[in-house]
């Protein structure tokens, strides 16, 4: 009996090592250094301690719980895999809320292969278990006791060790704060502690009470905001609004009304003005417009009858955040799971809202699914009327193929430009494409690339380039047919990139270089009336609903950051741009910058910095404004809480 029951915990102590073999997989085990190695080694004394006490119930319970739990130490390892190669961290229990996400987004990437020998390899363990069970279930259940606290003593001096690496840099390097790199940690491990323990109890405080006073602005409650919350805490931040003023500055600081009212029994005038279309290209980032002859061909030729700004950023790192900040001109603080997730409605006025109640049709173009993201509940709170996405457009071509997250951009480009065509009433619209998404490696059948740029290979910059030139060709096609239809001479067109990728060409180091290249992106708007101009004044994706609106001399109460650049309410004063990332914000305010990554300033006279990031200053008075900013930021929180209701 006790030689069975030695040999099955030999097998457990087996079984729980198996984890190692997928941390090798994805790269995790062989990178670490020796904290990260005694983190991964301390996950499988967890695992086998919970094999040890999971083996006393049923049989099927048993070979139930080792399969299901490799599937989610495979799954989770995957995806945080291929969340570190883009986000710089790996997954945490934040992100829980993204679960399904995930799942849609792993059949992107290659898993089956590995998959299938894990669960060969695990059900061969089956069959030669199940007679050594029954041994294991007639010891002494006091043995198993013991052996699993004698295991869990063990692990406890080193469940916080991976955390000395980062005091030991501070004491040697003698810095105010030690840089934290997820390189270094385990993904499993980091999820675990990643959980609400009683640690979290201040911030779960800070997030109730802050929800108290969301309810109580939403209900009326309340005439003025608490302190901390007050205008006069982020007021440099708050730029002049020509042509609006403040509803309720002490209660409702970003909403703004205009000074003369539209006239709303003279709306039907609106059904005289001029579609609004915005195509949002996913992964597009400038850099490699600016600095490749090849690539860009097409957005070239756009640029040449259009308003071009070559100084816009993006705000945000995911497409939903990216999203929100062009049609709501509206930050998305959380920094795990995107709003549209957590919250799922959006109650203040976007662009889509606004048009509706205009008048227009409103409608939005995705070659994926439209459950990505919550957009089938979320997108409709944004205003908008229809919403298309791989399922519509595949009834329509049922002979498309997927190009790697859904329908090719062509074949989307193809089925809005159908559509938009046959609209009776003015309408606004979005289409968002798809085929230039992460990671790249996609077969795009008898597509002819230019030998330039034909790579095969693993590399993923040199396969980003290539997905790069396809999406621009699909956008050269749609852009032939749309300037040869009515709608060139009724539409304005608003092309922008949603979001840089964190890849390069290998000539690019320098962290702060990266950081630039990364939130830059293409932005320009075609208006039939106006053509061709250059405009290099720093903008962002904030910007652009302010911008729409003024150029259409349409004046609405909103709740907008961004203010507008062009047309009747424009001002040209500097304007703050947010560039959320992983684990907080970086932040620009004309030639001031600061970025989280950079280690030293560049000019050390006019240097700020905080815990926050380090800060090339164009004015020392700029200090004002980047101390500000976090106080907007959580105004921003509260302002999340109420939906971002007016």
């Amino acid at each position: 009996m006790y030689s069975s029951h030695r040999k099955f915990i030999y097998i457990c102590a087996f079984i729980s090592l198996l984890p190692l073999a997928i941390f090798d997989n994805f790269g995790f085990f062989v990178s670490l250094d020796i904290y990260g190695k005694i983190d991964g080694l301390l996950f499988c004394v967890y695992y086998f301690i919970s094999l040890l006490v999971i083996a006393r119930l049923p049989n099927a319970i048993f070979s139930s719980y080792i399969f299901i739990s490799f599937i989610l130490i495979f799954t989770l390892s995957k995806a945080s895999s291929e969340y570190y190669l883009f986000y710089d961290t790996y997954i945490s229990f934040d992100h829980i809320t993204l679960f399904k996400e995930f799942l849609l987004a792993l059949k992107n990437f290659s898993t089956l292969w590995t998959l299938l020998i894990i669960i060969t390899f695990v059900f061969i363990i089956f069959i030669f278990h199940a007679h050594l069970v029954k041994s294991y279930k007639k010891t002494s259940l006091l043995n198993s006791v013991i052996t699993s606290l004698l295991c869990l003593l063990v692990t406890v001096p080193f469940y916080n060790f991976h955390e000395s690496r980062y005091h030991l840099t501070q004491i040697i390097k003698q810095s105010e704060k030690p840089t934290y790199d997820y390189s270094f940690e385990n993904p499993i491990m980091f999820f675990i502690r990643s959980f609400p323990w009683s640690d979290s109890t201040t911030v779960y405080k800070e997030n109730a009470k802050r929800a108290t006073i969301a309810r109580a602005i939403e209900k009326n409650a309340i005439s003025q905001l608490p302190e901390s919350y007050l205008p006069k805490n982020y007021a440099s931040l708050l730029l002049d609004y020509p042509e609006y003023k403040p509803v309720t500055p002490y209660l409702t600081p970003l909403e703004y009304a205009p000074v003369t009212p539209s006239n709303i029994l003279n709306r039907s005038a609106f059904k005289k003005q001029k579609n609004v279309l915005i195509v949002v290209l996913e992964s597009f980032r400038s850099y490699e417009f600016e600095s490749n002859k090849i690539i860009g061909k097409n957005l070239d030729t756009i640029a040449e009858k259009s308003i071009v700004f070559d100084q816009a950023y993006s705000i945000a790192r995911a497409t939903i955040k990216s999203e929100q900040a062009i049609l709501c001109s509206s930050l998305d603080t959380n920094l795990k799971t995107p709003y549209s997730v957590s919250q799922g409605r959006y109650s203040g006025r976007c662009l889509p809202k606004i048009f509706k109640d205009l008048g227009y049709e409103t409608t939005w173009f995705h070659g994926n699914t439209k459950d990505f993201y919550n957009r089938t509940i979320f997108h409709p709170t944004l205003g908008f009327d229809t919403i298309y996405s791989k399922d519509e457009i595949q009834q329509t071509d049922k002979q498309v193929n997927d190009i790697g997250w859904g329908i090719p951009d062509p074949n989307v480009y193809q089925f809005a430009l159908n559509k938009l065509k046959n609209k009776s009433s003015p309408f606004f619209a979005e289409i968002l494409t798809v085929s230039s998404h992460q990671p790249f490696n996609w077969d795009y059948g008898e597509f002819k690339f230019p030998n330039e740029i034909n790579f095969q290979s693993d590399d993923v910059y040199k396969n980003y380039l290539k997905a790069l030139y396809y999406a621009d060709d699909a956008l050269g096609k749609f852009w032939n047919e749309f300037i040869s239809s009515p709608l060139k001479d009724n539409t304005i067109v608003i092309f922008t990139g949603d979001h840089g990728v964190p890849f390069y060409p290998n000539h690019i180091e320098n962290e702060v270089d990266k950081f630039n290249i990364l939130f830059k992106v293409p932005l320009m708007i075609y208006h039939p009336e106006i053509g061709h101009r250059k405009s290099s004044f720093q903008s962002s994706h904030l910007d652009i609903a302010p911008t729409l609106l003024s150029l259409l001399k349409i004046k609405e109460e909103n709740s907008f950051i961004g203010r507008a650049t062009l047309g009747s309410h424009k001002t040209l004063a500097r304007r703050p741009i947010f560039h959320m990332n992983k684990d907080g914000y970086g932040f620009r305010l004309g030639k001031t910058k600061c970025i989280p990554k950079m280690q030293q300033c560049t000019i050390k006279k006019l240097c700020y910095k905080d815990e926050r990031f380090m800060c090339d200053l164009e004015k020392e008075t700029d200090i004002l404004q980047i101390q500000q900013s976090s106080n907007l930021m959580e105004y921003m929180k509260l302002l999340t809480e109420t939906h971002y209701a007016e």
